[in-house]
């Protein structure tokens, strides 16, 4: 049920800026996400959440280092771009040279990366290295935990490992 925002409870609300923020970053509108990171800001000064939500206090923070600093992991931006234009072929070429840096790259970056290279393979007819990927993805999500930002990756994996 809707409830108008003026209705919602501090940790309800808190919750709700988090993941209005965190949509905006992953559209790249950083002008509404420091908006709302204000407001969330504001909401923390009047009012601070309950202590069952300090998760959302720390994974607003990873977002406020982002708006100050910039994407850490452009590398993961431009793999994505590529998707999207459907320049699988490259992709694949950047996603393959990337994972052989793994020892360089964060748990995130990793994860990402694998990501992208996946769909890029599924989207070339490349069954078995998709295949191959998702196997190395289970693996290493089961081993390593994924921040609460990259929890989507899970769903768009499950989509990925449907379509083979």
């Amino acid at each position: 049920m809707y409830r108008n925002r003026s209705t919602f409870i501090p940790e309800e609300r808190a919750e709700t800026l988090y993941h209005t923020m965190y949509a905006l970053m992953r559209l790249e509108k950083t002008g509404e996400a420091r908006q709302v990171l204000m407001e969330y800001d504001k909401l923390i000064r009047e009012d601070l959440p309950g202590e069952e939500l300090t998760w959302v206090s720390g994974e607003m923070n990873k977002l406020r280092i982002l708006i100050e600093e910039g994407d850490p992991f452009p590398r993961g931006r431009e793999l994505r771009e590529l998707n999207r234009r459907g320049d699988w072929a490259e992709a694949e070429k950047k996603g393959s040279a990337l994972l052989e840096q793994k020892p360089t790259l964060s748990p995130e970056e990793y994860a990402e990366t694998l990501y992208y290279l996946t769909y890029a393979r599924v989207r070339l007819g490349k069954t078995e290295e998709a295949r191959e990927n998702i196997t190395v993805w289970e693996q290493f999500t089961n081993t390593t935990p994924l921040s609460q930002e990259l929890f989507w990756l899970k769903g768009e994996m499950e989509k990925l490992k449907k379509e083979l």
